[in-house]
């Protein structure tokens, strides 16, 4: 259970399990808390293998994406956001991926975690790399464009590089 794929998968299946609540928000929220410790102790693990380097960057983008599914509340949820946010600049250039990019960003603009070093360097991945842009998948386009203006972060040669993407596919 040490690699990011494994643990993106327990969080993205944790997420699903919780979706399924009846209840919604109110009932997740419970069963967070009444399995604090459990929830604690995968959040302590996750965050050292983020931190020790044993993430791939698809795994780290699954770990973000399913821990905000699961509406992980902060602090926790910030420790995590930081730690992703650290971990996938390195990994970009030799990991790139449009989806997982775009899942990362999306994670961290939906739990309000200001990453602004991340997002620069995503932005210049994709920017200056055209096959990379070519690659986008109109759900990349769309989640990409939605975190950084939720995330309030202008790159404004990504977002133009987008729209112009997004036009092509009309």
């Amino acid at each position: 259970m040490s690699n990011g794929v494994h643990l993106g998968n327990i969080w993205n299946k944790l997420s699903r399990r919780l979706g399924r609540l009846e209840g919604g928000a109110r009932q997740r929220q419970q069963w967070l808390r009444d399995n604090a410790q459990e929830v604690q102790a995968l959040v302590q693990r996750t965050h050292h293998a983020v931190a020790s380097g044993r993430c791939d960057a698809r795994g780290l983008a699954n770990i973000i994406h399913g821990a905000v599914q699961c509406g992980l509340r902060r602090p926790q949820l910030q420790a995590l956001c930081e730690a992703v946010a650290e971990a996938v600049p390195p990994l970009l250039e030799l990991e790139f991926s449009p989806q997982m990019a775009s899942n990362t960003v999306w994670a961290l603009a939906a739990a309000r975690c200001p990453a602004p070093r991340l997002f620069d360097e995503v932005a210049d991945a994709i920017v200056t790399r055209p096959d990379r842009l070519a690659a986008f998948q109109p759900q990349d386009i769309a989640n990409t464009v939605w975190a950084y203006a939720k995330a309030e972060h202008e790159h404004g040669p990504l977002l133009d590089e987008l729209a112009a993407a997004a036009q092509r596919r009309l």
